[in-house]
């Protein structure tokens, strides 16, 4: 197969695989995150606006099959909601805006909100995120992970 008509056929995939993943984000969008806890103060910013919170996990995946998309974000979002010490959770695609800068070689984008860095290290060890972890692995073309804490100030 030329490689003009390989380049034609993953890009017409990963467009099909973004078309599914709309429509599975939409529907699975109300239970991405979760509400503050009702002890915990109301954090604001300078905007006035609720704080992310504290620890931030980010992830960009690459998928071998783009038409598995649709299947992560499910496995991604039932881990969100399966384990106590995830405050938020988004799962969404990259947004083209036309900015050359910006990356997007990656099928998916999870990004997994903690209010401690215990909190993270409790996700890390969870038989559910390492569950995950096994079941995608093979699937994987790559993965790149940030891990962020907030700035004070």
């Amino acid at each position: 197969m030329s490689r003009t008509v390989t380049t034609w056929t993953r890009t017409a995939r990963r467009t099909t695989a973004a078309g599914l993943l709309i429509g599975v984000s939409a529907s699975l969008a109300a239970c991405s995150t979760r509400p503050a806890r009702v002890d915990a103060p109301a954090a604001t910013t300078r905007l006035d606006t609720p704080r992310l919170p504290e620890v931030q996990h980010v992830v960009l995946l690459r998928l071998k099959d783009p038409l598995d998309t649709p299947d992560l974000v499910r496995s991604c979002n039932s881990l969100a909601e399966g384990v106590p010490s995830v405050r938020s959770a988004f799962a969404g695609l990259h947004v083209e805006i036309g900015r050359s800068n910006v990356d997007r070689d990656y099928d998916l984008c999870f990004i997994v909100g903690f209010d401690t860095v215990e909190g993270y290290r409790e996700y890390l060890d969870h038989p559910l995120h390492l569950r995950l972890l096994d079941e995608w692995r093979d699937r994987l073309e790559w993965i790149r992970v940030v891990d962020a804490r907030d700035v004070p100030g």
